[in-house]
């Protein structure tokens, strides 16, 4: 556990501290690339996409100085002195008022990038009277607070928070050739159509190869988490942030200025519909999954903040095409497409596509056992593997079509490592960082196909699996596990994602500590949704 004391004492949050440290090393990008955390994929993702292949340590490095560097300009709010004369003469007239943000790029200029003027030793920035004369702590006070500064523009600048999903497509999908034909078609045609059917039918699987073939990056994902990002808010802010991404900017400018809080929610609709107008022609794909978690049954009352929702989805009819995925429909569409499971000849093919041998009478109780589908499928397939090619008794009691059989058969083969990864990440909401796990690890459990990477340096446990793993945890594992994500999540300026973890290891007064400080930074990026549900319920 964290004592409360060690977050109380300190002036700059964790991610604060990373920034300072990545200053500190500025000039040096082969240890920045090597040592910051900041330089890992899941902070520059897509920053580093371009790049060529292996990514190097230095060439991280250079990323990350250049967004440093470029969060910095943001300070001056304007054109940067160009020649030493110029930025002596800032630095002169900046140094009359400390609260201006140009003094903190002067700062960092003196201490850190030495564009123009690189003092001989650190102290001549406060000693040496045409620069920053004063004391020596006063010095190291500036420095802090210029990092505070700094900070807070390069995690707007960055934004892991607004990562976009990107679910991966399989490299072979079986079985469902002719659904995929109606769903490219529908979805290519402008329609909203309706995808649904069981969990682990393969929805999503469907969903990522009709978007890879059609749209590609021009393509939006949304995935519905209660009490994480299944408000108005959230999901207006996300398409925001996407639409920016592609030259449409209204409805992210609306939210911006009015610090991440939608005071209007019809006009801000509005302006979601004139950007998607922008497109012409060649309109976005939308594509909503796990709806069902909007309305848990058939007859149950929606909430008001699941019906403004699903009104914002249903407002953008013919708009744009719409991808609506759940285990049942929930919203009018043009079409709609049921996933009901592979046939016996897809398991068998399957199977070959594997590289093994699956007899007939075999298959046919592989596909009776699981109905069909292609994760409790995928799950024996690698059971088969741990059990050296022997397909498990699929009879008696444990024969259930439910994920939970095959995968406790699966969990006892796994190692020890696999398995504490596999509870560490159930804690996790969305994609957890993948350079906090072991690389022999997470290659062993995505060629299991229990974990997915997002592409961007994020990792995820299968959402089926998610609450498998979750529910079997201990009291204290849970906690502690839970306190253990707080900190990578505080160490990655993510945090509203910490309070929550802080507040699941009961510890709420840290939860309070690390979000109360941030929370205008929090709801200008649309956090609000996602932090409503962890304050709640803690004592005022």
């Amino acid at each position: 556990m964290i004592v409360a004391d060690q977050i109380a004492e300190e002036t700059l949050t964790l991610f604060e501290r990373h920034v300072k440290q990545a200053l500190k090393w500025y000039a040096d990008s082969e240890r920045l690339g090597r040592e910051s955390p900041l330089a890992g994929s899941y902070i520059l993702g897509r920053a580093l996409r371009d790049l060529p292949r292996p990514v190097t340590a230095r060439a991280r490095g250079d990323v990350l100085r250049a967004e440093i560097h470029a969060a910095a300009e943001r300070l001056w709010r304007g054109p940067l002195p160009n020649t030493r004369d110029a930025m002596q003469a800032a630095i002169i007239d900046a140094r009359r008022d400390p609260d201006d943000p140009r003094y903190a790029y002067v700062v960092l200029e003196l201490r850190c990038f030495n564009d123009f003027i690189a003092p001989f030793r650190t102290s001549d920035i406060w000693e040496q009277p045409h620069l920053l004369p004063g004391s020596k702590s006063q010095h190291y006070r500036d420095f802090d607070a210029a990092v505070k500064r700094l900070s807070a523009v390069l995690l707007d600048s960055l934004r892991p928070v607004m990562r976009p999903e990107r679910p991966r497509r399989p490299e072979t999908l079986f079985g469902y050739d002719r659904q995929l034909a109606l769903l490219i078609d529908g979805l290519a045609r402008g329609c909203t159509v309706a995808l649904s059917g069981p969990t682990g039918v393969g929805k999503t699987s469907i969903g990522a190869t009709a978007i890879a073939r059609l749209a590609g990056d021009q393509a939006f994902w949304y995935t519905l988490r209660p009490g994480f990002n299944d408000g108005a808010s959230s999901l207006l802010f996300a398409l925001g942030a996407f639409l920016h991404t592609h030259g449409a900017a209204n409805l992210w400018q609306y939210l911006v200025t009015a610090n991440g809080v939608v005071g209007d929610l019809n006009l801000a609709a509005g302006l979601l519909r004139q950007d998607l107008s922008t497109f012409g022609t060649n309109p976005p794909i939308l594509c909503f999954d796990d709806l069902e978690h909007l309305s848990t049954g058939n007859l149950t009352l929606l909430t008001p903040a699941h019906t403004q929702v699903l009104e914002l989805i249903d407002g953008l009819r013919s708009t744009t095409p719409l991808l609506l995925i759940s285990q049942r429909p929930l919203l009018t569409s043009d079409m709609r497409i049921e996933l009901v499971g592979l046939s016996v000849a897809d398991v068998e093919q399957l199977w070959q596509a594997a590289g093994r041998d699956l007899a007939g009478p075999t298959a046919e109780r592989l596909h009776s056992y699981t109905g069909g589908n292609p994760r409790l499928l995928t799950l024996m397939l690698m059971l088969e593997h741990e059990t050296a090619g022997s397909v498990p008794d699929l009879n008696g009691s444990e024969a259930a079509k439910s994920l939970l059989p095959a995968f406790q058969r699966l969990w006892r083969r796994l190692v020890p490592e696999e398995r504490r990864a596999l509870q560490w990440l159930s804690v996790y909401r969305g994609y957890a960082p993948e350079d906090v796990l072991d690389l022999a690890t997470l290659d062993a459990l995505v060629r299991l196909r229990l974990v997915e990477r997002d592409g961007d340096g994020g990792i995820a446990l299968l959402p089926a699996l998610a609450p498998i793993v979750h529910d079997d945890l201990s009291p204290e594992l849970r906690e502690n596990l839970h306190g253990q994500a707080a900190i990578v999540r505080l160490e990655r300026g993510e945090y509203t994602s910490a309070a929550y973890h802080f507040a699941q290891s009961k510890q709420e007064n840290l939860a309070i500590q690390v979000w109360f400080p941030q929370r205008r930074h929090a709801i200008a990026r649309g956090e609000a949704d996602a932090a409503q549900p962890i304050f709640h319920n803690i004592s005022r």
